[in-house]
């Protein structure tokens, strides 16, 4: 009977906190594509945008993470995981306009930038060509021998 108390009372504890970290998808119009979306967790707006090849799930455990202390809105890109694909290059300006549509749709003024490879340039031109859009830019980048988002180890040289 202790050790089921012990167990499960740091779960009740925590429940509330792990509850407003579950990510709710949703998906909105924006330049002409479906783009899904993920919001979880509370305070200043983050959005998160992953790298080529990759979605949200892929990202691993930093969504979370990063829900601990933000409201995170994390962007599945042009053509990756569900987010639909248009006919139109996919390019780090578009990409970029995309993300500036998206907060337009969703009705964030500003949020600060999360990116990981293709997203963290993304990231940079978003802040490059709508200035007022991001608060600040966080590019995050690694090598091919290096740690990944879901890898949980920094990169290597």
């Amino acid at each position: 009977m202790l050790r089921t108390t012990l167990l499960v009372l740091p779960l009740l504890l925590i429940g509330n906190a792990v509850a407003d970290a579950q990510a709710v998808g949703h998906r909105v119009k924006v330049n002409g594509l479906q783009m899904y979306y993920e919001v979880s967790g509370r305070g200043d707006p983050l959005i998160v945008l992953h790298g080529a090849y990759m979605n949200i799930p892929t990202m691993g455990a930093i969504v979370p993470k990063l829900a601990a202390s933000h409201r995170v809105y994390a962007l599945e890109l042009q053509g990756h995981g569900r987010t639909t694909d248009i006919n139109r290059p996919i390019t780090y300006q578009n990409l970029a306009d995309d993300v500036a549509a998206f907060m337009d749709a969703v009705g964030l003024r500003k949020a600060d930038v999360f990116g990981y490879s293709m997203g963290a340039i993304a990231g940079l031109q978003l802040a490059i060509r709508r200035r007022l859009a991001s608060s600040s830019s966080a590019p995050a980048h690694t090598t091919s021998r290096g740690g990944s988002p879901s890898s949980g180890r920094p990169s290597r040289r």
